[in-house]
């Protein structure tokens, strides 16, 4: 469905605004408010004549202007009704806070059936039910119940779990980058992932889409618009469900039926998804892609000040098919001049543990603005001549001088690293692990991302869709697979 309009409202009706700081109504319609959306606001309340210094209304036919957007928090008995209501005034965007739909059993399958019956009748969109709700920080507009700073960034965020959902805006808090769009999906009723991700093909301010979802209502659509998707941004999936208790879990919760597990998944690596296994994982590549990444090259360069931690990031870079290719005959000349006390010069490169903050610097500028070297990995760990802060400031300085380079960096340590890492983490132009196993993981499943994307041997399950495979026979497994969807 077309939602370019839907996620750019120019009004808004909020439907069970209150006057009581304690619910939703009430929370939702002051993050609207306090985000700094520029859009006609109206509070529809049956009983109040203004709400947060804003004029309110007892029905939408009370207000006289066309609406773009409503957002719904009444009971959930109440909720087809109100949308019809809506609809018959012109309304053709929802978002539909009110949980105890299908998820709730029977009773609430039939409520949703009917909603489902009225947004076909009239062509709506709706969000949810059973959601936390959007956010568009383009517009400054925070259509949830959940706390964000609309900080604007390049990270489009789609989470079925509006817990989850609610956890990433926390977490995007207080630092120097933020999200393009997010959104709750709820139960799925009308709109889903593959509309958002439909979206994003076009959209400019959107670098990368992060997904959770519970299930995938259809699967040929789904591996469709990833693959277009993938063919201009990195998307990354973590898709539960995996046992049969989370598939049990997965239904009380959202109502969703979880699907076959390894079928969905092989679907979505050969849409080139970076698909991953955990939370962690999850936040880990939300960390990676806080960049608006140019990146279109494989080449890492590694400098550490530990041999031991970078012999075991060399292992587990090998390991993950990540290399680190040699420095060319002038890049090691000009090393060898500038670092007169390294006694060897390759990559990767240990510039000992008494290395101070210009050692550093020197090592970095030299690498760094080499045309041979995209990305550079830095280790740090804190020894009697590790000048940590100076280091940071100097790493900081090149992440803003070589805005088309990515640099990822590890602090090792504890106590005396934190107020350094705090600021690494901050920042919107380095890219801060705890461990290095983070840093190769994340590094490891980019650069296979790249490759597929810059050496597709696709195969054309549709007529303009093409889909990654590697061999013949992973055809048609995969088109075994989608006939299962």
């Amino acid at each position: 469905m077309e939602i370019k309009n839907f996620l750019h409202p120019g009004s808004i009706a909020v439907i069970g605004a209150s006057r009581d700081p304690k619910k939703i109504g009430n929370q939702l319609l002051d993050n609207i408010i306090s985000g700094g959306y520029e859009g006609k606001i109206y509070p529809i309340n049956l009983k109040e004549e203004e709400i947060l210094g804003i004029k309110a209304y007892k029905n939408v036919s009370e207000i006289g202007e066309n609406v773009s957007l409503a957002v719904i928090v009444i009971p959930s008995s109440l909720v087809p009704g109100e949308v019809e209501n809506c609809a018959k005034n012109n309304i053709k965007n929802f978002v539909i806070i009110t949980a105890g739909f299908s998820e709730v059993g029977k009773e609430g399958e039939e409520l949703e059936h009917k909603l489902e019956s009225v947004a076909k009748k009239y062509g709506l969109n709706i969000l949810g039910p059973n959601c936390l709700g959007f956010i568009n920080s383009s517009i400054r507009l925070n259509a949830t119940f959940a706390e964000t700073d609309l900080k604007e960034g390049s990270i489009a965020v789609f989470s079925q779990s509006g817990a989850i959902g609610s956890a990433v805006l926390d977490w995007f808090l207080g630092r120097e980058f933020g999200i393009s769009i997010f959104a709750s999906l709820g139960n799925k009723t009308i709109l889903d992932e593959c509309d958002f991700l439909e979206y994003l093909i076009n959209d400019e301010k959107s670098s990368c889409a992060v997904l959770y979802l519970e299930e995938i209502n259809n699967g040929k659509r789904f591996m469709d618009v990833v693959s277009r998707l993938t063919a201009k941004k990195p998307v990354v999936l973590l898709k539960s469900g995996k046992t049969s208790e989370g598939k049990r879990a997965a239904m009380s919760h959202t109502g969703s039926l979880a699907g076959e597990y390894e079928t969905i998944l092989a679907g979505a690596r050969r849409a080139n998804a970076i698909v991953v296994d955990t939370i962690e994982e999850l936040f880990l590549f939300m960390k990676f892609f806080k960049r608006n990444l140019s990146v279109d090259d494989s080449r890492i360069a590694l400098v550490s000040n530990a041999g031991g931690p970078l012999v075991i990031t060399t292992d587990y870079a090998s390991q993950k098919g990540l290399k680190f290719h040699d420095f060319d005959d002038a890049l090691k000349g000009e090393l060898t001049e500038i670092l007169p006390e390294v006694r060897t010069i390759n990559n990767p490169l240990d510039i000992l543990g008494d290395a101070d903050a210009d050692r550093y610097r020197r090592a970095i500028d030299k690498i760094i603005s080499n045309r041979s070297f995209q990305s550079l990995l830095i280790l740090l760990t804190p020894q009697t001549s590790t000048q940590i802060m100076e280091t940071v400031n100097i790493i900081l300085e090149a992440g803003k001088k070589y805005p088309d380079k990515l640099i990822t960096t590890c602090f090792i340590g504890g106590r005396s690293l934190e107020e350094a890492k705090a600021m690494l983490d901050r920042s919107a132009s380095v890219i801060n692990f705890d461990f290095p196993n983070q840093a190769v993981k994340c590094l490891s499943r980019y650069v296979r991302y790249l490759n597929n994307r810059n050496n597709p041997p696709y195969t054309y399950f549709r007529d303009d869709t093409p889909v990654y495979k590697g061999v013949q026979e992973d055809y048609l497994v995969g088109l075994s697979l989608l006939q299962k969807f």
